[in-house]
């Protein structure tokens, strides 16, 4: 960076040596613009450029009384800069069990990315001070390498990219950037409110900490790159350890279960992310360590945590979410659908969708689905004579031979005529209603069902 006397060039520099670093030539920005001083210095900086097409989006928490007014003077603003500009509202789910400035910040973040355009960047004016805050928050929270690495310069997930030009940039100097240039900026009197636990540091906290430690702002930002670079290296490590071991959502234990406690961690928490569920708190983590790995082979355990659930069958973990889960609540009602054969049934996410195709020597034959079909979940005590085979057996034997998972079995679609089980799934069709080899059959396509066994 230049001279730091000269807020301009700090900022200018800053500006354009981390979009180079991140961005394409001619990439469209967005700029999170909430009329505060920060976001005012960021839109100053990025209209003297001429490289990025540029727009503006204010975000209306409806928390504050005032934000009509924030709205019109962010509209006003950009008129005079000519800069395109959207308000938009959002709800806050202050009911979700997270704190107000949790809840705030997802519902800006999820409309912001909502609205972003193909190949759009969105742009927030994040500085020195705020990697200092967020670093100290996650501290406090007791937070490993992953939360100590702060916010990155760039950041490409979800299928966008969100770049802090100013990040590295101190928090003084954005404010002589300000003043010099004569810009005109909101105030939200919520930021005194010091019941919010990062007004409480920024006002209670750190004006002692760079007393006593005039560069601790500095030296926060440098221990959050250090940390990140050792979180990529955990990644890595993590990558090589579960190699060939995941498929779907599902993870094979072979492979870990001689690794270090701390390797088994580490490989989790690094899936987890990759699947973007919830990691869990480090008892919890611990909890799940002793309950999976440590179980017999023909033991069923399971972990859990708000929004994740795991089982073990065999060798194998399986996760799912509160809404994939077969054993959730919602999940596990019988069911019975009458059923013509026609048109598919569609059974939900967990059972999935049933067809029946015409064919020829194959399949049910089209005399035994003449009438009503009627599809069913086991109870208990169902009996097949599953084709070719000639002896009947119960279906709970056939299950567990095929290696179906168990909390799986309930959710298998069984097809009758009548009380005459016709097939299971597309598992097996009974030998006393197959087509003969010139007869029309039907077909049982069974799709879109959770996993059943091992990588379906």
């Amino acid at each position: 960076m230049k001279d730091d006397s000269n807020p301009q060039d700090v900022l200018v520099t800053a500006f354009y040596d981390v979009l180079n670093a991140c961005l394409r030539p001619e990439q469209p920005l967005c700029i999170a613009y909430s009329g505060g001083m920060d976001s005012a210095v960021l839109l100053h900086v990025a209209v003297q450029q001429t490289v990025y097409p540029l727009r503006a989006i204010y975000v209306d928490h409806g928390l504050s009384p005032e934000a009509g007014d924030w709205a019109a003077h962010c509209d006003q603003v950009c008129k005079q800069l000519d800069v395109p500009f959207t308000a938009v509202k959002v709800e806050v789910d202050s009911a979700g069990g997270q704190g107000p400035e949790a809840a705030a910040r997802e519902a800006r973040y999820t409309i912001l990315r909502d609205m972003l355009g193909d190949d759009e960047v969105l742009l927030t004016a994040h500085h020195e001070q705020d990697q200092m805050e967020t670093f100290l928050l996650q501290m406090l929270r007791g937070s490993g390498l992953q939360g100590l690495s702060g916010m990155p310069l760039c950041t490409m997930s979800n299928g966008y990219t969100h770049v802090r030009p100013m990040l590295n940039v101190p928090a003084e100097t954005v404010q002589a950037y300000a003043e010099k240039a004569g810009l005109s900026w909101v105030e939200d009197p919520s930021n005194a409110e010091d019941h919010f636990n990062r007004n409480f540091l920024r006002h209670k906290v750190l004006p002692k900490i760079r007393e006593r430690w005039p560069a601790a702002a500095r030296a926060t930002v440098r221990s959050a790159r250090l940390n990140a670079e050792a979180a990529e290296l955990l990644d890595e490590l993590a990558a090589e350890d579960l190699q060939g071991q995941v498929a779907g959502h599902q993870l094979k234990l072979t492979k870990l279960l001689p690794l270090s406690t701390g390797r088994k961690k580490n490989a989790l928490r690094y899936l987890l992310r990759h699947w973007h569920m919830p990691v869990p708190s480090e008892a919890q983590l611990s909890q799940a360590l002793h309950a999976l790995f440590a179980a017999r082979v023909d033991g069923q355990p399971e972990a859990a945590w708000p929004g994740v659930r795991i089982r073990r069958y065999r060798d194998l973990l399986w996760f799912f979410t509160e809404e994939d889960d077969p054993l959730a609540p919602t999940n596990r009602l019988l069911g019975t659908y009458n059923w013509d054969g026609m048109l598919p049934l569609d059974m939900g996410p967990v059972r999935g969708r049933l067809e029946l195709t015409n064919v020829v020597g194959m399949g049910i034959s089209a005399s035994a689905t003449s009438k009503p079909l009627v599809v069913r979940f086991r109870h208990g005590g169902e009996r097949l004579r599953p084709a070719p085979r000639s002896r009947t057996r119960q279906l709970k034997n056939l299950l567990q031979e095929s290696d179906i998972v168990p909390w799986m079995r309930g959710h298998i679609p069984l097809i009758y005529s009548g009380e005459q089980l016709l097939a299971v799934g597309d598992l097996w069709v009974d030998a006393a209603c197959v087509a003969g080899p010139s007869e029309t059959g039907r077909m049982v396509c069974w799709t879109g069902y959770s996993p059943i066994r091992e990588t379906d």
